[in-house]
């Protein structure tokens, strides 16, 4: 007995093959979109810290006896790094949804024309807890920096 070929083998077969690709390219597409949401993510909290750590550098490096205060600026209060060696201070606030760096005389008044932006912020609160540990609490998080020196009028 002579058997007839199953004319639906074929669409059979490439139905099957169809479906395998589509399985494969929905599972890439899965895929491309979760490393693309975790890439993201991991730029964002890379952002977050790399702004809370340059905080907490900037306020070391100043680390002198009565070098650091803090005093009302343009958009709340402003972290003041003073060098009296070289009668200039750095000034950190907020600027319109930007944490800004300010370099100025002593005592001069804020040029906000000639701040440079850190990172975007939307929150910016410095306070002494005492007159060795600084706090700053900003929308990206809050750090404690603990002074080596002790500052002046700190509570």
């Amino acid at each position: 007995m002579k058997q007839e070929p199953n004319r639906l083998s074929p669409l059979f077969a490439m139905a099957l093959f169809t479906l395998m690709i589509g399985c494969i390219f929905g599972l890439i597409m899965l895929a491309s979109n979760l490393y693309s949401s975790l890439v993201q993510s991991q730029n964002q909290n890379n952002t977050i810290r790399a702004g809370l750590s340059y905080l907490s550098t900037s306020v070391h490096a100043a680390d002198a006896e009565n070098a650091i205060s803090i005093r009302t600026g343009p958009q709340g209060d402003a972290l003041v790094l003073t060098n009296n060696e070289s009668g200039y201070e750095t000034r950190i606030y907020l600027l319109n949804g930007q944490l800004v760096e300010e370099l100025s005389p002593i005592g001069s008044d804020f040029l906000t024309d000639y701040a440079q932006p850190i990172t975007e912020m939307q929150e910016f609160k410095p306070c002494f807890l005492s007159a060795q540990l600084l706090s700053i609490e900003t929308s990206a998080g809050t750090v404690r920096i603990a002074l080596q020196s002790s500052q002046e009028g700190a509570l």
